[in-house]
């Protein structure tokens, strides 16, 4: 899985996306490591590793349902509508040479996907996609009490809202690894019609895409 243009990124650890430090040789991706996490300048406090033993347990008892579309994270599935075509766009509209096929208009392109369900981190060709969650009062509310435990949307614990990140925080974070936001988006999750629809309010959930200098 080829990384080109990115060597190094270090992320404070977040909601949705299990983060981990890129190593790059030759444009190829070695491997991924777990690192010690560095201030970056913010109030919040930043765990010292990057892995959180009771989310890992609480997932690892998940495991079964993870891929049942219908299931306890239906909703998570649903939110795939929205971030492929998110991702697809950003990347047709970003590559240097356009796709010999019309019909594969991401042919010649590789992608590492590092994430969990509930969040997105793809970095292929200098890109970088990120879906997770704001942390506001309304965030907090929503996706948390809202979410898990009155529409039960996703199982109770799902969700640690110190480890939710402002799209500010996030976009500060990339540009002092050399990266500068193209996109940020707003979604928003309808428990009634179960879909997510793009919303120019950001305070809940939220998508990124930005791109290496």
């Amino acid at each position: 899985m080829a990384l080109q243009g990115l060597s190094r990124i270090e992320f404070p650890p977040m909601n949705g996306v299990f983060f981990a430090r890129l190593h790059r040789t030759s444009g190829w991706c070695q491997h991924l490591e777990s690192r010690p996490k560095r201030h970056y300048g913010t109030n919040r406090p930043v765990v010292t590793h990057t892995m959180d033993e009771e989310e890992l347990k609480l997932f690892r008892s998940l495991a079964n349902s993870w891929w049942n579309e219908t299931g306890d994270f239906e909703a998570l599935h649903a939110m795939n509508k929205l971030r492929v075509p998110f991702i697809r766009d950003g990347l047709v509209q970003t590559r240097e040479e356009p796709s010999p096929s019309i019909s594969q208009p991401l042919q010649g392109l590789s992608i590492v996907d590092v994430g969990s369900g509930g969040g997105l981190l793809s970095e292929p060709g200098g890109s970088l996609f990120v879906t997770t969650m704001n942390k506001t009062l309304l965030s907090k509310g929503l996706a948390i009490y809202g979410a898990e435990r009155v529409f039960r949307v996703v199982p109770e614990g799902t969700h640690d809202w110190e480890k939710f990140v402002p799209p500010e925080d996030l976009r500060a974070l990339l540009e002092k690894n050399g990266m500068h936001t193209r996109l940020i988006h707003g979604m928003l999750y309808m428990p009634v019609l179960r879909e997510w629809r793009w919303v120019q309010d950001t305070n809940i959930n939220y998508a990124l895409h930005a791109v290496k200098d």
